[in-house]
């Protein structure tokens, strides 16, 4: 009963994991610091509690320039092989904006033994996201353009990572 249970819960992230959103995805060049940005995997498993952030700015100087920043905080439950963490990520460029929240969990299943230091991580995220446009920051070549005006709007999904 257990498996058939623990089979429903991965089906159902899976399928909430694979719908489709134009938005462009958070870009990141130092997740090598902090891999629990990019797979839930990595939750717990150093053992330790981690807290860890990063800032980035590109193109410095331009207006509606790239930047992202993230704040994270994982750690090993004691004595388990559960990892769990927390993420929380924002992105702005131009007039687009996105800000996330996501909770993220890990099971580390030791391969060569009890002892032994390799593991076999799997993980699972879910979290929200919140998307948003400001017309002010688009140029436009008619004032009233239709596609832009009153668009000035939020909004929030429900985001799964495996």
């Amino acid at each position: 009963m257990k498996n058939v249970i623990i089979t429903t819960i991965l089906i159902g992230l899976f399928a909430c994991s694979n719908s489709l959103h134009a938005q462009e995805n958070l870009q990141l060049s130092q997740y090598a610091f902090n891999n629990i940005v990019i797979n839930p995997a990595y939750a717990g498993y150093k053992n330790n509690t981690y807290l860890q952030a990063f800032y980035r700015k590109q193109w410095a100087g331009f207006k509606g320039a790239p930047e992202s920043g993230n704040v994270s905080v994982d750690g090993k439950l004691a004595k388990s092989r559960i990892g769990l963490g927390l993420t929380a990520n924002f992105d702005k460029l131009g007039s687009e904006t996105m800000n996330s929240f996501i909770v993220n969990g890990a099971y580390h299943y030791p391969v060569g033994g009890a002892t032994s230091d390799r593991f076999l991580s799997v993980g699972v995220g879910a979290g929200i996201r919140n998307y948003g446009v400001d017309p002010a920051k688009i140029r436009v070549a008619t004032a009233a353009d239709p596609t832009v005006m009153g668009y000035n709007k939020r909004i929030n999904m429900i985001t799964t990572r495996l």
